[in-house]
């Protein structure tokens, strides 16, 4: 009798050993272990649970002292209430978290567009009640130095006799390097041609006449297609001959302390026609 009575003792030794640690394991758990456990609720979608999890932290003692974990507990809390229909117990969480954390935002990856309205259409109430503060804009870097912008305006002056020389120079003073190279070339050429074959016919003239005349035929031909060609390089060059070209170029440069451009001249003037002025073209 008295082995049973011993057995039952032991028996339920046994049973209280099974069932306090389960009872009593919630309370031995860490704070951050049981913080994990409740976001991992609200993972799994379980707003239910996840509502009590984090009520439990939170309510109606501060269980948690990490700021971060607080912040998201109370993000936690207030969307699994929003989920469970309970707008307005999720308005107050809400507020508190914004009370707090003014510029905290809802990632819009993980929550619905509904979602994120309605914390954001909060965050709007709770400034216009001046309840938090708007998020400060940032400050404009200042470097102590003013930057303006130069307007380097050069203008070029071209003398009017120039596209009256052949050989392409009225190409090349119109900036058309290669057109004026073919003229150059092919004047030079026939030019040559035409002083060779000349000389040519004056040493063979007293030998003989029939010498002679090939030498005339190209002598005349070349002198012909030089001054054609003459003629035509002049007259393209006068049709696009702009007597004055203006370029302007930008810049930038730092004012110095003084206020001065860094001794950069304003006007300059060169003495073989190139005329350089620099505007102020604004600052900032």
């Amino acid at each position: 009798m008295a082995s049973g009575q011993q057995t039952v003792r032991g028996g339920l030794v046994f049973l209280l050993f099974l069932v306090l640690p389960a009872g009593t394991q919630a309370d031995e758990a860490s704070v951050s272990e049981r913080f994990d456990n409740a976001v991992r609720t609200f993972q799994f979608q379980d707003y239910a649970a996840s509502k009590a999890a984090f009520q439990q932290l939170l309510y109606p003692t501060l269980s948690l002292e990490n700021l971060e974990q607080i912040r998201d507990a109370r993000e936690y809390l207030g969307a699994s209430e929003w989920f469970l229909g309970e707008k307005d117990t999720a308005r107050q969480e809400f507020t508190s978290l914004l009370i707090g954390w003014p510029e905290h935002e809802l990632d819009p990856f993980y929550y619905p567009p509904d979602l994120v309205s309605f914390f954001e259409s909060l965050r709007d109430e709770l400034l216009d009640l001046k309840l938090i503060k708007p998020k400060p804009k940032p400050e404009p870097e200042v470097s102590g130095k003013d930057t303006v912008i130069l307007e380097k305006e050069t203008v070029i002056v071209q003398n009017p006799l120039l596209p009256w020389i052949p050989f392409g120079v009225g190409q090349y003073v119109n900036g058309d390097t290669s057109l004026g190279t073919v003229f150059l070339v092919l004047e030079t050429g026939l030019l040559a041609t035409a002083i060779t074959s000349y000389y040519l016919i004056v040493d063979r003239a007293a030998t003989s006449s029939d010498q002679g005349r090939p030498l005339y035929a190209t002598f005349w031909a070349s002198q012909g297609l030089f001054l054609g060609l003459a003629a035509t390089g002049i007259a393209e060059a006068h049709f696009r001959f702009q007597e004055r070209t203006t370029t302007i170029e930008r810049n930038e440069i730092e004012q110095g302390e003084s206020g001065s451009l860094g001794g950069a001249p304003l006007i300059e003037q060169t003495e073989d026609g190139w005329q350089v002025g620099f505007r102020l073209f604004g600052s900032f």
